[in-house]
Formats: structure tokens, C-alpha cells, sequence
């Protein structure tokens, strides 16, 4: 592994993180500072954040432009929505700060116009009930109403990480209070060692994190549109199969030969090249094999440990396996949320299985989903997500505000 490799941080794998966490050490250090202060209300913050873009949009700093002009520098579920709303008769427009494009849009149709972040789910004006996207504020509403989820606790110190690792029991996992994508996340912790480890891990990059029971199963990202479940996929972690013939190194070229598969750093893609990177190597020196090992027919090895598209995981679409009782869990928690548009990430055995007789969880919710997975799956149907999000935006919030 070259010197340049081992600038970067093992822990963010499959991301090019420098070791040295420079911006996730700042934000740690405002975050320890701002959290005695008072949160002003949800409303409170997209009255300001509206008044802002109306009077930024009014000195042409901020502009509107087309989005064809920056497509590389969009992220494959916005285009997905934009080429939707034409097709309706709607207008998606990127919003470029100083001329560099933002994560804010514009979706006008007939006589109305709204200004949306990635996604048309609601305008950035209206007030959300909860703050879904808080991993604590949504833990603590599937509590309230009963929902299957990892029990666990917020944790600041290492005695503060065993205690609840002693009530909850072994195995468990540690992953930080914010963000996404598997960053600083530890997982099937079994005992005091590897938690002292998973803790050392999640402080580089947060004050806060959280300790949880370890579900084992399935991982599956779930879509809930106007209180019906229109997706469900299973995210398999990036493998290769062997053919008795390849080695390793080999099969992993051969998959990343797939042209629907691009670079990471790529932005409007949604299945990635698989990286061959220090975590790779680790892996597979564990199991006695490097990437000049030639596998076996048949025989699968996993080159990544986390469950992210970015690390080359694969896509399965799982909609019509989807349990009723599943179906109907989702719908009831998306009402309770208060959400037209929510992106679920769930874990099982068994996803055609009631959740009633299996060990299963609900992980976290997410107001922004990244809906382009469900377009683009390595295997069963493609489910139209963007086609249905667009059209309940136009004909329940956009034209309905319209008339108003």
C-alpha cells in the first residue's frame, strides 16, 4: 500500500478521508460548545432560511440556471426528478451560489413556483412535524409507539460506553450520534477490548455517539410514498464469486467492467466501481487469501465490510418479497412521522417473513433518500420512485398551494 494511501483514514474506507480529521475535529469542538444552547424552532429556522433565498435570489447571488449546464456536479436522484417533472409538464432548475451549484432547486409548474433541497418532498418554507434525520429524536418515537429497533444509548466516554454495552448486552455496535455511510462505524462488538477499540474509532470524528444492540441479517432500504410502500432493496455488500479460473484481483475487474458501474468520486452515478483498498487487503489476509488467489467455483468472498454503495455494494430488488406485515409496519411508522416521502434502512433475516417472529430493527429514517438506488438495481425489477414522488408533489402540494 502506497504512503499516499496511508494518508487516509481505514475507518472512513471506502472515502479518501485524511487521517488527521481536521473539519471532523472542528465540528466536534462547536458541537461540544453549541450543545447547551437552545434549538429555535423548525419553523423558526425555515422562516429565516426562506427569507434568506428571497433576498439572495433578489441580488442575483443566488441565480437560477438549467440543470443540464451542471449534470456532473448533480446527484443521480435529483436528475431522475427533473427528467420526471418534465415529462408532467414541470420545471426542475438548479439554484448556483456565485455561479457554483447548490443542493437547492426549483420546481416550477403553471403559475407556482417552490424552492426544494435534492428532492421535491416538501417546499424548504414548510414546517416539519419531528426532526426524523436525528437518529436520538426518531429512536425515541419508535419507542413511544412500539416499533422494533436496536436498543441503545447515547455516550460521551468510554464508562459511559460499557455501562450501557452491560445493560444492553453483547454484541453490539458503536457508530457516531450524526452523518451517514458507515463512517467510524463498529459492528458484532463482543467484548470489552473491542469496545474500548470501537469507542477510540468513533471519537475521532464525534463527542457524541451511540451504543446499540448488534442486529444480525439483511440490510434493506425501504420507500414510503403518501402512506403506501412503493420500494424495497437489499444492499449486499461489495463480493466477487469464484469461477475456478480467476483470480481475485481478476473478478474484481471484471465487475467494475460493468459500464452502469463508475468512480466514487462520480456524483451522478449510483453503482460504483469496487476500490481495492487497505480494508480489502485486510480482509482478505484474514481469510488467508490475497488478490492473486484464484477462488473456487462457486465460492463467494465479500472485499468490503460496510453495506454502502460507494464501496461497490450491489442492489437487489426485493419490493414483491416484502412481507405484509412489514408492509404495513413502514406505513404505520411514516404516518407517525408525519412524512409523505421517507426512506427507511432496515435490518432482517428475512425480508418475506413477518418482523413479528425474527430478530429485526428499524435503523434509521431519512427525509432526503437517496431514491436512485431503486432505479437502478443490479438485479429483479426497476421501480420508478422519482415518477410517483413527482407526481403526488404536483397534484398534492404544488397545485393545491396554487389555488390556495
Amino acid at each position: 500500500m502506497s504512503s499516499i494511501e496511508n494518508n487516509y483514514c481505514p475507518h472512513c474506507d471506502p472515502y479518501r478521508v485524511p487521517r488527521s480529521h481536521r473539519s471532523d475535529k472542528i465540528d466536534v469542538f462547536f458541537e461540544s460548545i453549541t450543545s447547551w444552547l437552545p434549538r429555535p424552532p423548525v419553523y423558526l429556522e425555515k422562516a429565516v432560511a426562506v427569507s434568506l433565498f428571497k433576498v439572495l435570489l433578489g441580488l442575483s447571488i443566488l441565480q437560477e440556471k438549467e440543470i443540464s449546464l451542471f449534470k456532473e456536479n448533480i446527484s443521480n436522484r435529483t436528475l431522475l426528478v427533473a427528467t420526471e417533472a418534465e415529462k408532467k409538464g414541470a420545471l426542475v432548475r438548479i439554484i448556483t451560489f456565485f455561479t457554483r451549484p447548490t443542493n437547492f432547486f426549483t420546481i416550477r409548474y403553471k403559475d407556482t413556483k417552490q424552492i426544494f433541497e435534492a428532492l421535491p418532498c416538501a417546499d424548504i418554507s414548510s414546517p416539519s412535524r419531528i426532526d426524523i434525520d436525528d437518529k436520538a429524536i426518531f429512536k425515541k418515537l419508535l419507542e413511544t409507539y412500539n416499533f422494533p429497533y436496536p436498543k441503545g444509548q447515547m455516550c460521551q466516554t468510554y464508562t459511559e460506553a460499557e455501562k450501557a454495552a452491560n445493560i444492553i448486552g453483547f454484541p453490539v455496535v458503536v457508530k457516531p450520534s450524526s452523518g451517514s455511510l458507515s463512517k467510524h462505524v463498529s459492528c458484532n462488538i463482543i467484548n470489552k477490548e473491542e469496545l474500548t477499540k470501537a469507542v477510540d474509532i468513533v471519537q475521532m470524528i464525534s463527542g457524541n455517539f451511540i451504543v446499540e444492540s448488534h442486529i444480525p441479517g439483511e440490510v434493506y432500504r425501504i420507500i414510503v410514498i403518501d402512506g403506501h410502500l412503493v420500494a424495497c432493496a437489499k444492499r449486499e455488500t461489495a463480493h466477487v464469486i469464484g469461477d475456478g479460473m480467476h483470480t481475485i484481483s481478476e473478478l474484481i475487474n471484471s465487475k467494475n467492467a460493468d459500464s452502469r458501474r463508475r468512480d466514487i468520486d462520480d456524483k451522478n452515478v449510483t453503482l460504483h466501481k469496487i476500490p481495492v483498498t487497505e480494508k480489502t487487503l485486510e480482509i482478505l489476509k484474514a481469510k488467508s487469501y490475497d488478490l492473486q488467489t484464484v477462488l473456487e467455483k462457486g465460492v463467494k468472498i465479500y472485499v468490503h465490510d460496510k453495506v454502502v454503495l460507494a464501496a461497490g455494494a450491489d442492489i437487489h430488488d426485493v419490493t414483491d418479497e416484502v412481507h405484509p406485515d412489514i408492509k404495513k409496519m413502514f406505513e404505520n411508522v411514516a404516518e407517525r412521522c408525519g412524512f409523505w416521502l421517507i426512506g427507511f434502512d432496515f435490518i432482517c433475516t428475512n425480508i418475506s417473513e413477518s418482523y413479528t417472529i425474527q430478530p429485526c430493527g428499524i435503523l434509521e429514517a431519512n427525509s432526503l433518500p437517496f431514491i436512485d438506488m431503486h432505479h437502478f438495481p443490479t438485479t429483479g425489477k426497476a421501480r420508478n420512485v422519482a415518477g410517483i414522488l413527482v407526481d403526488h408533489y404536483i397534484h398534492n402540494h404544488l397545485v393545491k398551494v396554487g389555488q390556495g
